[in-house]
């Protein structure tokens, strides 16, 4: 019979830099266990840290049922006896950068972590002291990836301290914007003064206008990796949007950049990723034959690159409703017609 838990004690707790998950490592009495937990898009997640007791012969289920979080059996753990308490002055939590995983170090040293591909095929995370694979937890992989990747997540988060990473991408992208859409005509802070920073600039080049965001490709899409084999290639993006000069006014200036920087905050919001002939609704009244459009990823050279991975811009391309009837249909040979390439920016 294992040991009834006490009431829970949070031990360390910390919001994620873009607000919409918080990490939790708490004990009962008996366990420890690291959390995360968010608001809709990201179901609560939970991984084994280590016992404070001596672990029982096997993970009582009835605790798992009723929502106790269950002390791993004592032979599949590195301190069958049970461990001291963390302390809240030895641990550490390093999030992902794309702020939808991340890892517990204590005094250093890795203790737990839960990746973004956690609670897929009854995985909830990897832990330092687990040693087999568990309901719980799995033993640390002993590949290198993993270490490289929250090392560089360290040093990434580390940078906004030490200087102006996106000042850095600001002047990194400049050159290339201004070669391709011509001269700043505006440019706008989208961030509500709040983290992430984020722009957009409006550039004009031979009566075309094009709006473009300027910093979404600081930080890496969240999950992409779950749906791309290497995702490096499509990670960072910028989006863009453009219209004839001609036909651009004070209304249809204030809809296209609130559209736009609506949609620049969803990929890290909602934890989802905007790829090459993805689509999304659109909602300006000029375009009310087109109310939706199609991300085409730009065939061109990437714009810069940025933490050794590539920016790639996406255009917002409008769309009628027949041809997205033909996308759900997974029929886009109409990207093909005479008609539709009009419509293409480059």
């Amino acid at each position: 019979m294992s040991l009834a838990p006490n009431d829970p004690e949070v031990i360390i707790f910390e919001r994620s830099p873009f607000r919409n998950l918080d990490a939790i490592v708490q004990q009962d009495g008996r366990t420890v266990y690291f959390y995360l937990a968010g608001g809709e898009g990201y179901p609560p997640k939970a991984c084994w840290l280590g016992n404070l007791v001596k672990g029982p012969m096997e993970i009582n289920m009835e605790d798992m049922q009723q929502g106790i979080p269950p002390a791993l059996p004592r032979i599949h753990c590195d301190h069958p006896q049970g461990r001291p308490l963390p302390k809240e002055t030895d641990l550490e939590v390093v999030w992902f950068e794309e702020g939808n995983g991340a890892a517990i170090l204590e005094s250093g040293s890795l203790l737990g972590v839960i990746p973004p591909w956690s609670g897929v095929d009854e995985f909830c995370g990897y832990a330092r002291d687990c040693l087999v694979e568990t309901k719980v937890a799995w033993p640390i992989p002993q590949t290198e990836s993993l270490g490289r990747r929250i090392v560089s997540a360290q040093d990434f988060w580390q940078s906004f301290n030490l200087g102006k990473p996106f000042r850095e991408l600001q002047a990194r992208l400049q050159p290339s914007l201004e070669s391709r859409y011509g001269t700043q005509q505006q440019y706008w802070a989208i961030d509500n003064q709040q983290f992430p920073p984020r722009g957009l600039a409006e550039m004009e080049l031979n009566g075309k206008t094009t709006f473009t965001t300027v910093g979404m490709s600081l930080f890496p899409q969240p999950n992409i990796e779950m749906y791309v084999e290497n995702p490096s290639l499509c990670r960072r993006i910028e989006l863009a949007f453009q219209v004839d000069t001609n036909a651009l006014d004070s209304t249809l200036v204030d809809q296209v950049t609130k559209f736009i920087s609506n949609l620049a905050q969803m990929p890290w919001k909602n934890f989802t990723w905007f790829g090459h002939q993805h689509t999304c609704a659109v909602n300006i009244d000029s375009l009310t034959d087109f109310p939706f459009a199609l991300l085409l990823a730009d065939p061109r050279e990437p714009l810069a690159t940025w933490r050794n991975d590539p920016i790639q811009t996406l255009w917002l391309v409008p769309i009628n409703s027949t041809e997205m009837d033909s996308i759900r249909e997974k029929n886009i040979d109409f990207v093909k017609a005479d008609s539709f390439s009009a419509r293409l920016p480059y």
